[in-house]
């Protein structure tokens, strides 16, 4: 492919991120705002019943007061009492506007989390910006599920954004102190955390404890004690019973595609059995990319793992995967020697799996983003493991690596 057919698909890249954004800001929202639904209601819930909060009743009631049309469909609100404080001032609008204007706000945390990843691992590719700009804005986590339908993932992916590119420049505090607002869903910081103490960064977990201090202190002067965190615990212990709720062909980690393929609930043994397997894979993963002879491991470590994050958990729905463009950001000099053509390739077929995939689990039992996801690490581990290897994450580099 030559630099003109390359332009040629990236205007043409750029006319359907215009269409598909217009799409989403013209077009009426009542359908499309199933998980806005939920911040906006307990952000009224605060303002009316601070009590309540985690009171599934009071909940539903909310619910069934901005979106009466999804009655029964909507499980217990899983999310920490700071993110009903965030939403509380939304709230006190009409849901139509409150809507309009999180996803304007979405839309710029996206791009400036894009930014700042480009900016820090690709500063000397700024003609690839708009090409790496557009197909992050075409990728359908983020088009459909994230801003269309008014999550909050966008937070999580310039919070993770932000962080990683902290940590590349070396800002070991300020990068764990941001990290700490991924708290809003602690499923994502599992691994990054088990990852910063086996790799010692113990200035950017001093940074993360600090910002969840303060995070938990202003949420408990706010709510007036500590009450409201056994409150929130209780109602996260008793997720597991609206599991009737979710919709399977949503989620993406490998506990939900094998109850997506199998038809059923999965055995004690066998959660055990692929969570454990999965661990020794992240923990292969960051073998390979700390004893790389990248200039910032830690960051490339981290980059590997967000992929494999999404695999191996309980909970990853398919918004969620956001993070995958992070990863792939922040892996991309591990791939700087391939040609253009197979970029341009690799990423299109991202594209057009991602689109289809919730199509083609709810009527053919597989996922095939979560596999997509799969061999995506496992490249990333293969051209990191084939990299010249240093003694420690500390040492100079040694001389190239003995072939395989």
């Amino acid at each position: 492919m030559n630099g003109r057919q390359l332009r040629d698909l990236c205007s043409l890249g750029w006319l359907f991120v215009i269409a598909a954004l217009s799409f989403i800001v013209l077009r009426s929202p009542v359908k499309s705002t199933g998980d806005f639904v939920y911040f906006y209601s307990i952000g009224r819930l605060l303002h009316e019943q601070p009590s309540h909060l985690y009171d599934y009743e009071a909940q539903q009631a909310e619910f069934d007061q901005s979106r009466p049309d999804l009655h029964g469909v909507l499980g217990p609100s899983p999310y920490p009492p700071f993110v009903a404080l965030c939403f509380e001032p939304l709230a006190s609008l009409p849901f139509l506007l409150a809507w309009r204007i999180w996803t304007g706000i979405a839309f710029g945390l996206y791009l400036a989390g894009l930014w700042l990843l480009l900016r820090a691992f690709l500063p000397e590719h700024r003609t690839a910006w708009p090409a790496i700009f557009c197909g992050a804005l075409l990728f359908w986590p983020f088009l459909a599920r994230t801003l269309a339908s008014g999550q909050i993932s966008a937070i999580g992916f310039f919070t993770m954004s932000l962080a990683l590119a902290e940590q590349q420049k070396r800002r070991w505090f300020s990068s764990g102190l941001t990290l700490s607002l991924c708290l809003y869903k602690p499923t994502l910081l599992i691994w990054i955390l088990a990852l910063l103490i086996v790799a010692s960064a113990w200035k950017t977990l001093a940074g993360f404890f600090a910002g969840a201090a303060i995070l938990a202190t202003v949420t408990t002067g706010v709510f007036g004690g500590v009450g409201i965190w056994r409150q929130y615990a209780d109602m996260v212990l008793h997720l597991s019973s609206f599991q009737s709720v979710l919709i399977q062909s949503d989620y993406l980690d490998v506990l939900a595609v094998l109850r997506l393929g199998s038809g059923g609930a999965l055995s004690g043994f066998t959660t055990i059995f692929c969570l454990g397997v999965g661990g020794l894979v992240i923990l292969w993963a960051w073998h390979c990319s700390l004893t790389s002879a990248v200039e910032h491991r830690i960051a490339l470590a981290w980059a590997i793992t967000l992929p494999l994050s999404l695999l191996v958990n309980v909970y990853t729905p398919i918004y969620d995967s956001v993070l995958l463009i992070v990863s792939l950001i922040g892996t991309a000099r591990l791939f700087q020697d391939l040609a253009p053509k197979w970029l341009i390739a690799g990423g299109l077929l991202l594209l057009v799996v991602s689109c289809c995939s919730t199509w083609i689990a709810g009527n053919c039992r597989i996922q095939p983003l979560s596999l997509l996801i799969a061999a995506i690490s496992a490249l990333q581990i293969w051209r990191c493991r084939h990299q010249t290897v240093v003694v420690n994450a500390d040492s100079a580099v040694l001389g190239p690596k003995a072939a395989h």
